[in-house]
């Protein structure tokens, strides 16, 4: 019998799902995918002496990024978005204050205000960003054994990922004589992606117990149990479920 374990997301559907980043400009709106880059909009009526402030206002008005004097000025930069924006400079002059952010995060989502000025005048745009979910954000699988228990788990995960355990060929494991019960914690982290760990603890009567992968095929340990040979197998998801290499 072969014991699998599976982490799986599920991803909200979107019909543009090639697209990195998609915003409405009607409504100033920007959903961006975790991880990836995204381009928050912002224009304004050209003229000479431009100067440009993205602000975070939430935030205590966290500095994203400044340009005046015809450069950046990145010096009062906030240390979150050090390295990671960016404004389009051959478009400036054009009247486009747009800017490039790097590597989403969940931290990046809320208000944001664009403002610049220039001798015809000043404006002011607020931009609200969404991040979601990749669509394989599981990066990597630790399957641990020891005596008789044995743990899944996986960390940095986004959206909220669950966690299920069955066998090949299909049992009820609940009634399975080799297993006894299993636990699932799932917990958000500092970043405000999850970490999620389950255990399964077995009887302690001897059989070989193997762990099982794509990458990996090794005994790990050996316990006894009345029940046939048991192995443990992590199975690659399609698409929106994806099992990593074990370690």
């Amino acid at each position: 019998m072969i014991l699998n374990c599976q982490i799986s997301v599920k991803i909200p559907s979107c019909p543009n799902a090639h697209l990195m980043c998609v915003y409405s400009l009607a409504d100033v709106h920007v959903t961006g995918v975790f991880s990836e880059d995204c381009v928050l909009p912002c224009s304004f009526q050209h003229g000479s002496d431009e100067v440009i402030h993205w602000l975070k206002p939430e935030d205590k008005d966290l500095t994203v990024h400044s340009y005046y004097y015809s450069r950046d000025q990145l010096k009062q930069q906030s240390q979150p978005y050090r390295g990671r924006t960016a404004l389009l400079n051959d478009q400036i002059p054009k009247g486009n204050a747009s800017l490039l952010l790097r590597g989403l995060t969940l931290q990046d989502q809320g208000r944001y205000k664009c403002y610049t000025s220039t001798i015809n005048g000043n404006k002011k745009s607020f931009i609200n960003i969404a991040v979601e979910g990749m669509e394989s954000p599981v990066h990597l699988v630790d399957i641990q054994l020891s005596d008789d228990i044995i743990t899944c788990s996986s960390t940095g995960i986004y959206p909220e990922p669950k966690l299920t355990w069955s066998t090949d060929p299909p049992s009820d494991l609940s009634f399975d004589p080799g297993t006894i019960q299993n636990s699932t914690s799932i917990k958000l982290d500092d970043r405000g992606l999850y970490d999620i760990t389950s255990t399964k603890q077995f009887c302690r009567d001897q059989t070989n117990i193997s762990l099982n992968s794509s990458l990996l095929s090794r005994v790990l340990q050996a316990v006894r149990c009345p029940s046939p040979a048991v192995s443990l197998s992590l199975t690659s998801l399609p698409l929106t479920s994806f099992g990593g290499s074990t370690r």
